[in-house]
């Protein structure tokens, strides 16, 4: 009888444990529905990492964005961002597709890849000017590290659908309501591939 009673005592206490334990997580998972999207969840929770301290705080402005090329219209391009399952190492989620605006402001290149001694060359320059700067009391604030690649203009007409590309604007590409015009794209092809690269 007392062992029955033991064990009965032990169920009713894991039951309740377990309708609790439930509750509490129901109650705090979100239901998918026409008004919250996919993209509005994953914002939340990684919003919850970020506070946490499990993943890095957001930048407070993205304007510069890595996309494919998925369309090209007269006045506009439209990208699919590059991301897997779209967050990427910042924890940003991204939309599947977004719309960019093209007007005579926005700049077109194309990223060629530095040689070595080009780039070693760039680099050692930097370094020396920074210790010039420190060494003299000076802020090395204005100096800018070398990328490994240089710029070429180009024409709107030379991107193709399926390009790598990256869109710098002067707003925040997540957080604009209207519409985004985009300052400067660059066609990033060669430095995807990485035939010649330095790394």
């Amino acid at each position: 009888m007392k062992k029955n009673s033991i064990i009965s005592l032990v169920i009713c206490l894991l039951g309740i444990f377990i309708f609790f334990f439930l509750g509490y997580f129901v109650g705090k998972t979100p239901v998918l529905s026409d008004k919250v999207s996919k993209e509005q969840i994953q914002r939340e929770f990684l919003n919850e990492l970020r506070g946490a301290g499990i993943i890095l705080p957001l930048p407070s402005e993205i304007k510069t964005i890595a996309g494919d090329l998925a369309d090209i219209g007269q006045d506009f391009i439209i990208i699919r961002p590059k991301e897997d399952n779209h967050i990427n190492i910042l924890g940003v989620v991204f939309p599947e597709k977004m719309k960019f605006l093209i007007d005579q402001a926005t700049v077109f290149r194309v990223a060629h890849e530095k040689s070595e001694e080009e780039f070693i060359k760039e680099y050692e320059f930097y370094i020396s000017e920074k210790e010039k700067r420190v060494a003299g009391g000076e802020s090395a604030e204005g100096l800018v590290s070398p990328l490994p690649y240089s710029y070429e203009n180009i024409d709107f007409g030379d991107l193709k659908i399926g390009d790598s590309i990256n869109i710098t604007c002067n707003v925040d590409v997540l957080s604009s309501t209207g519409d985004i015009y985009a300052k400067e794209i660059d066609l990033m092809n060669e430095i995807e591939n990485g035939a010649n690269s330095i790394f």
